[in-house]
């Protein structure tokens, strides 16, 4: 048995480095906190392939005003973290993290649009995805906008 538990320490040679994940924005992985700073903490990623590092803004620990990560949470506390950004210094990547955009008790990433123009807009799983089926937004009701293919022309006469 060549298991490693999750919270276990190493050099990370487990012999099955085939499992071992490449870094990419907008990807979910584990870490553990390194570091806090004023500005955030610093977040070790596990599991992936080289040692990647990254900084989660104390704007991205919680959906809610942080003044201080260490509200949030402690050295050596085991997280999930999605890439936000990573950015190429020298011989090492930069990474931007966020916490508030994963669930912390099962990795599942929230979903947020992080390319909306900086704001943040869930998706909502259930709302349905007129842009994917290539249908047109329906006007609401069944008056004359209706009968008249509805959108702005629909709307004459009110």
């Amino acid at each position: 048995t060549n298991q490693r538990s999750e919270g276990s320490h190493g050099s990370g040679h487990s012999g099955r480095e085939e499992e071992r994940r490449v870094v990419e924005v907008g990807g979910v992985y584990r870490g553990r906190v390194t570091n806090m700073i004023d500005a955030g903490c610093f977040v070790q990623l596990q599991g992936v392939e080289g040692r990647h590092e990254g900084l989660v803004h104390v704007s991205n620990l919680e959906n809610r005003r942080v003044g201080h990560a260490r509200e949030v949470v402690s050295r050596n506390d085991s997280v999930w973290v999605k890439v936000l950004n990573m950015e190429r210094r020298g011989n090492r990547d930069r990474l931007s993290l966020s916490m508030k955009d994963v669930d912390q008790n099962t990795g599942r990433d929230y979903g947020y649009d992080n390319d909306n123009g900086g704001r943040r807009s869930w998706a909502n799983p259930s709302a349905p995805n007129y842009a994917a089926s290539g249908a047109n937004a329906v006007g609401v009701g069944s008056g004359a906008g209706a009968a008249s293919g509805g959108g702005a022309a629909g709307l004459r006469g009110l």
